[in-house]
């Protein structure tokens, strides 16, 4: 069975299992979110929990953007709070994790881009 991103995200910050949800959240909530979320009843930041939940468990890199549509058009992101005052998890942040834990594969042999810089005026195609 392949590898889930919780299980690549635990191993690649050396995060016990248990402390998945809770090590993402304080990765990915805005700022002002981080520490409001004390104050805020659990049910609050339900739909980010969900979000942590459906993203942990892709085995597919493909599918995350499918999850961040799913977690943007969720209806408990529509209050005040959330949209405008941003108490909820950053989908821009949980690109960043997702990508950092688990980046795009090059082929064998490829390179991701030019090493060195092209000269003065050759054109770059």
């Amino acid at each position: 069975m392949p590898e889930s991103f919780q299980e690549k995200f635990c191993r690649h910050f050396a995060v016990p299992a248990d402390r998945y949800p809770e090590a993402m959240l304080r990765r990915t909530l805005y700022r002002r979110a981080r520490w409001l979320r004390w104050f805020l009843p659990y049910d609050f930041i339900s739909a980010d929990r969900d979000f942590i939940h459906g993203v942990g468990r892709l085995t597919r890199r493909g599918d995350f953007s499918s999850e961040v549509k799913e977690f943007q058009r969720d209806a408990r992101n529509r209050n005040f709070w959330r949209s405008l005052a941003r108490c909820r998890v950053s989908s821009t942040r949980m690109r960043a994790v997702f990508v950092d834990v688990w980046p795009e594969a090059t082929a064998p042999g490829v390179s991701a881009g030019p090493t060195t810089p092209a000269p003065a005026g050759a054109r770059v195609r």
